[in-house]
């Protein structure tokens, strides 16, 4: 029975995942530009990413290719995991 709940668990999680949307290449070009004049004018960013088929959204400064927080917690990006970033 045990084993049931957690196929039934994995089996939800799975339906709540998200593909990960097709982006072309002016939009990469645009996260890249607004990545880039973060690192330079300290502008707030908002990045979103996908892992694990879910979304995740920061906002913070960019910082190489980190981003640093509202918190001051440095979080790593991976690029191929970007789906969107915008101003704030």
């Amino acid at each position: 029975m045990p084993e049931t709940i957690k196929m039934l668990k994995a089996l939800g999680e799975d339906d709540n995942k998200s593909s990960k949307p097709h982006l072309d290449e002016t939009k990469i070009k645009e996260m890249e530009r607004l990545i880039s004049e973060s690192t330079a004018t300290n502008m707030l960013l908002e990045i979103t990413t996908r892992t694990s088929g879910f979304f995740t959204s920061c906002v913070g400064f960019e910082t190489k290719i980190d981003i640093q927080d509202e918190r001051k917690s440095t979080i790593n990006l991976d690029f191929y995991s970007l789906t969107n970033v915008i101003v704030k």
